[in-house]
């Protein structure tokens, strides 16, 4: 790699400041026909990159944990080859379906034409340039349509919005196939970093929660009233989302409407 003409940066230099992911992620982003200039905004974009992935797969993990139980049943049913034809998906369902499938073409066509990784990583998850009068809108590089992670990420938002359930099945297939094409590219190497298989401290969190109890329990049996014991209930709630959850590897969200929802990392 080259800061600039005659200025190059060795990948052991380079791995001082980025991660192995984050190089591999930005060297599959950039066309082969370019050539890859390492600076400051390189290592933005590729902590930036990074997050994207991770937070992709959190939101999937955090819409498939809080489907209804039908919608558990349905997805068990269907990867122990069982799934129910009474389901009739709706138009927002046919859409990321097909967003699917135009994404395995691309990807398919991208990797068979000299291993155009490139191109291939715009149609899943992201499009990414190195020149300043381009710029990432979501798109797949020319292929048309979002990518298949903007689709996705897309398709729950509308779901949250509208409240209703997303469909479990189709949401996971879409994100098993964004992981196993990640980890043929060497990028998803390490689930743990992805938010798809970290452990959390089981007593961490029962300490947290018996702890908040306590806390809720001595405001409750205090002499303050009114607007006095309401803010030290939310600073209290506060203190459990912004503190120690966060210190245990858990992201609460608050969402519209009152309720929360919550993330690994």
């Amino acid at each position: 790699m080259s800061k600039s003409a005659g200025n190059s940066v060795t990948i052991r230099e380079a791995l001082s400041k980025c991660t192995p992911r984050q190089l591999r992620i930005m060297f599959a982003l950039t066309p082969r026909h370019r050539s890859l200039t390492y600076g400051d905004s390189f290592e933005s974009a590729a902590r930036c990159r990074e997050r994207d992935i991770r937070n992709f797969f959190q939101n999937v993990e955090a819409a498939t944990r809080s489907a209804p139980v039908a919608s558990k049943l349905k997805l068990l049913k269907e990867e122990e080859g069982h799934a129910s034809s009474h389901h009739t998906p709706g138009p927002e369902e046919r859409l990321l379906r097909e967003r699917l499938t135009v994404c395995r073409e691309t990807v398919d066509a991208a990797l068979h034409d000299d291993l155009d990784t490139s191109s291939a990583l715009r149609a899943l998850a992201f499009s990414f340039s190195f020149s300043s009068d381009e710029t990432d809108d979501g798109t797949d590089g020319g292929y048309g349509g979002p990518s298949l992670v903007r689709a996705v990420t897309s398709y729950l938002s509308d779901c949250e919005k509208r409240r209703r359930s997303p469909h479990v099945c189709l949401v996971r297939a879409c994100a098993a196939y964004v992981r196993d094409v990640l980890a043929v590219m060497g990028i998803e190497d390490d689930a743990a970093c992805l938010g798809t298989s970290v452990r959390l401290d089981t007593d961490a969190i029962m300490d947290t929660l018996a702890s908040f109890r306590a806390d809720v329990r001595t405001i409750a049996r205090s002499e303050s009233t009114g607007a006095t014991t309401k803010k030290e209930l939310l600073t209290a709630c506060d203190r459990v989302r912004d503190k120690t959850l966060n210190e245990l590897g858990v992201r609460l969200e608050d969402k519209a409407g009152g309720e929360s929802t919550w993330k690994r990392g």
